[in-house]
């Protein structure tokens, strides 16, 4: 399978390459190939959390990954890093909107997320839990500052971070919620209220 004579080095090779430009370890979770190399799906470990994909180019006539080349999508790897960000610095909320649909799915019995399986296989939104992603524009200006420290200084503290943050510049449509439930049976119609 062509697949396994290359997924090691692709493997290592996207894990260094994250390090190098985004200060971050990743887990590789799935390879998808495309006729010119792979892209692969990955979730970061450690205290930042976010999911997100790598481009890893192989040249197939010369049986050869060309880690030279390897790119994400624009403004992916970045968009993840600052809603990991969000979700480090503003623990407390992210955890009162986890619990307020802890709370309904709980209410209900009939709603349920996404497995994390499928999030991780499919490369994810970001920062994404089951039940919702977040998403921040590259033009945040409230969080770039702490984006930019993170950058200079990966070991920066949660203090140091949380203190970068600019709430004054902080604007709802730079930041978006995206929540998805469904129905535990697939062929239940939605319940409205919920």
């Amino acid at each position: 399978k062509a697949e396994e004579q290359y997924k090691d080095e692709v493997v290592k090779a996207t894990k260094e390459y994250i390090k190098k430009e985004y200060n971050t370890d990743i887990e590789v979770h799935n390879l998808v190939g495309n006729q010119d190399g792979y892209t692969v799906f990955f979730e970061t470990t450690g205290r930042l959390h976010f999911y997100s994909t790598a481009i890893v180019p192989i040249d197939f006539s010369e049986k050869k990954v060309l880690i030279e080349n390897i790119g994400t999508l624009d403004d992916e790897v970045e968009k993840g890093l600052r809603t990991a960000l969000y979700a480090y610095i503003k623990e407390d909320e992210f955890k009162i909107l986890d619990d307020q649909i802890k709370d309904i799915i709980d209410q209900s019995g009939e709603i349920v997320g996404t497995t994390v399986e499928s999030i991780q296989n499919t490369g994810g939104n970001a920062y994404e839990t089951p039940y919702y992603f977040v998403q921040s524009v590259s033009d945040d200006e409230a969080i770039k500052p702490v984006y930019d420290l993170y950058m200079k200084n990966p070991d920066a503290s949660k203090e140091e971070l949380t203190d970068a943050y600019q709430e004054e510049l902080f604007d709802p449509d730079d930041l978006w919620f995206s929540i998805n439930l469904y129905m535990k049976d697939p062929k239940k119609e939605p319940v409205q209220e919920v």
